[in-house]
């Protein structure tokens, strides 16, 4: 019996290998030896590569982990309470109707010593984060949960700050869900802090009017430029948009959302500067101005750009020789795999490297979605108006949502509405022969992807929300500040992808850079930018035109085992 026991098999296997049996040569014993080694590695190097990969495809796809128990809800920055409750009833909470009902009950507030005077509510004391819910817990739970989170966490130096600005704190939260709204980038959140709490000083409209303040600035306004100010004060993005009616001498009375502690530290601790004003261009930066004049010479300059967004009908693709021979040393010196396909749509110049590998999509499917949701409306397949059972708001919504990246839960139900079969078809529709759609995600390569680009530039004018793409250290990093740039960006681990159309006064074009096994993502990023400012210059100007300054005062250092570049601002 005690022959048969695993551990005393594998002992007498040990011994066999290592005491030569009688008969057996030594050199079928070394052949063994070595074939049980080498099987062994094989399963060691299989077992890690499974897990590796079973990592890589579970990463980013779920917002909340589920239990028996209860799930990990993970609440985004600037995420507002409606978003909140849609994303606890995604998955069963079982008061998920009653979360909004309870963040304005009296008792939830009466302990939270931060909570806004003479209203109970507590939209903006949600603090973003990552919070563990229990299916037996009430909304009134997971309320207080999130409140007294926030009141926790906003440290002795925040509140003594607001205390020296003469700021109360819900006025602080206020601000900060104006800036988390507006604009994701910590600097710019700092600047247009700044922007915010001037207005205040001066006891200016939070919102104003750059036109009705030019009586108390230095300078003269020209007739066309109040009209061009009115108009976008009325209409576009301007704070005024975002905050909707109110009393202008006042901020609002509830934040906008839910704002991060970050957004609060960069409001509270904003640099002291003479901004009073800020324009979004169409490469989706803001530019930050002291007067309304300076104001409106930047509109006059976002105005000019607009023009040049126009459709673009299809040419003949030509290889271009000049920029391939600029964009090989970077891609050479990428310590990764990178992937690039341009092309110019007015005169089809056109370089491809590696342009034919297939990359895991991520986010740039988004655009494939969009394309096949506007047709599925076109051919009245599918409503504007239709309402996702289950979710709260119509197709119009999921498609605002999907386009400006505001969460998986709108893209996966408007995924599931049109059918990922007809996202399939439509892709093979217009060329993308080598592009596989599944649950999973999208494979695709550069090709494709730039291939999709010519088909919507040819169509029409891309959708605004592509403008406003929040990732801008990719392609708008490397363009003029006025340059108008139509693109989707896409964050993978290892891997960071950018693809976008940009508008100049000499004509269009599309580029597509798409990377793999990138060592972080400052260096992926910097190599886009990189790519995207050697195609400008390459098409958009030349000897003794375009933009001069420090801007464009730019160098590459590369070498065979780093990529770097150098760049002055």
């Amino acid at each position: 019996m005690y022959w048969y026991r695993p551990s005393r098999k594998l002992e007498r296997l040990v011994a066999w290998l290592k005491v030569r049996p009688t008969g057996v040569r030594p050199e079928i014993r070394q052949v063994g030896q070595v074939l049980i080694g080498g099987l062994l590695l094989m399963l060691a190097i299989f077992v890690i590569a499974f897990v590796i990969k079973a990592g890589r495809e579970s990463q980013g796809r779920e917002e909340v982990v589920a239990t028996e128990s209860g799930f990990t809800l993970v609440v985004h920055p600037g995420w507002t309470a409606e978003q909140i409750a849609v994303a606890l009833r995604q998955f069963g909470f079982s008061e998920a109707d009653q979360f909004l009902a309870a963040l304005c009950r009296p008792d939830n507030a009466a302990d939270l010593p931060l909570a806004p005077r003479g209203s109970s509510c507590l939209e903006g004391y949600l603090l973003p984060g990552t919070y563990r819910v229990l299916h037996r817990m009430r909304a009134d739970d997971v309320v207080r949960m999130m409140a007294q989170n926030f009141d926790r966490r906003l440290s002795y130096d925040l509140r003594n700050r607001a205390a020296e600005l003469g700021l109360s704190i819900h006025d602080v939260v206020v601000l900060a869900s104006i800036v988390e709204r507006e604009v994701q980038n910590p600097p710019e959140q700092m600047l247009l802090g700044s922007v915010l709490l001037n207005r205040l000083e001066k006891g200016m409209p939070i919102s104003d009017s750059p036109s009705r303040d030019r009586d108390k600035f230095s300078g003269s306004v020209t007739a066309a430029g109040v009209d061009a100010g009115r108009q976008e004060a009325d209409g576009a993005p301007m704070v005024e948009a975002l905050i909707g009616p109110h009393d202008r001498s006042r901020l609002p009375s509830r934040p906008l959302g839910n704002p991060s502690l970050l957004a609060i530290r960069n409001v509270l601790f904003a640099p002291k500067t003479g901004l009073f004003y800020h324009l979004r261009s169409y490469n989706g930066s803001l530019l930050f101005v002291e007067t309304p004049q300076e104001y409106f010479d930047n509109l006059q300059q976002v105005e000019a750009a607009a023009s040049w967004i126009k459709p673009y009908r299809k040419v003949d693709t030509r290889f271009d020789r000049s920029l391939a021979q600029d964009i090989q040393p970077l891609v050479n010196a990428f310590p990764g795999l990178a992937g690039i396909a341009i092309k110019n749509l007015s005169t089809g110049q056109a370089v491809f490297v590696n342009a034919n590998e297939s990359f895991e999509a991520g986010g740039l499917w988004r655009l494939l979605l969009m394309l096949a949701a506007m047709e599925e409306m076109e051919r009245g397949r599918l409503e504007p108006d239709d309402v996702f059972e289950g979710r709260q708001g119509s197709v119009t919504d999921a498609l605002e949502s999907v386009l400006g990246d505001a969460g998986r839960e709108a893209e996966a139900a408007l995924a599931a509405r049109v059918g990922l079969d007809r996202v399939q078809n439509l892709a093979r529709s217009l060329g993308m022969t080598d592009t596989i759609i599944a649950s999973g995600g999208m494979k695709t390569t550069p090709t494709d992807v730039l291939t999709l680009l010519e088909g919507m530039a040819s169509q029409g004018t891309p959708e605004e929300a592509l403008f406003r793409e929040p990732f801008r250290s990719g392609l708008p990093e490397g363009l003029p500040p006025f340059t108008p740039v139509a693109h989707e960006a896409a964050n993978l681990p290892q891997a960071i992808h950018d693809a976008g159309i940009v508008y100049t006064s000499r004509g269009a074009y599309a580029v597509v850079v798409m990377t793999e096994r990138v060592p972080d993502e400052a260096t992926a990023s910097d190599f886009i930018s990189a790519v995207s400012r050697l195609t400008y210059s390459h098409f958009a100007l030349s000897v003794g035109d375009g933009p001069t300054g420090p801007y464009w005062d730019f160098n590459f250092q590369m070498s065979s085992a780093n990529f770097s570049f150098a760049g002055a601002y």
